[in-house]
């Protein structure tokens, strides 16, 4: 966090930031497993967190040859809360279970298939194609609960 604390300062002054949880491009146009970076940001900040969908991302040949984006869709969801959460920033259980609600939000809004590995993996082929077909699951963190509060809530 140490070298994000412009980005936390914006945060908490009131203004908005746009991060990737995914951290590259899909390989394939299905959504993979989020980096907790954006988590740790949120917690740290004590701010909500607007899932947007960006996909139909697919470049074409263009005039002249150019890369062309035809027709890129971009969908904004609804905040999702996590101030019980605040300041649980250095919490894995916690980050892992943000960010997999996070992820959550951004499938429904854009009815991708979900991965539960990272996109970097494929697109460096440490991980196969059918390894990443093996992973697919109905959402991020299906199954999981959420985290438990400290007694007593937070300060």
């Amino acid at each position: 966090l140490e070298g994000l604390q412009p980005v936390l300062d914006a945060l908490k002054a009131g203004g908005m930031v746009a991060i990737y949880p995914e951290g590259t491009r899909s390989p394939d146009g299905r959504l993979y497993k989020g980096h907790t970076g954006v988590a740790r940001m949120a917690l740290a900040a004590g701010v909500p967190v607007i899932p947007v969908a960006v996909f139909d991302t697919q470049t074409v040949k263009g005039p002249l040859g150019i890369p062309w984006i035809r027709r890129p869709r971009v969908v904004v969801g609804r905040a999702i809360d996590f101030s019980p959460y605040a300041g649980m920033h250095d919490d894995r259980a916690v980050l892992r279970w943000v960010t997999d609600e996070v992820m959550a939000g951004i499938q429904a809004i854009s009815a991708q298939t979900y991965v539960e590995a990272y996109a970097s993996s494929v697109k460096r082929g440490s991980l196969s194609a059918a390894e990443a077909d093996a992973r697919v699951r109905e959402r991020p963190g299906l199954g999981s609960t959420p985290p438990q509060l400290p007694s007593g809530g937070l300060s």
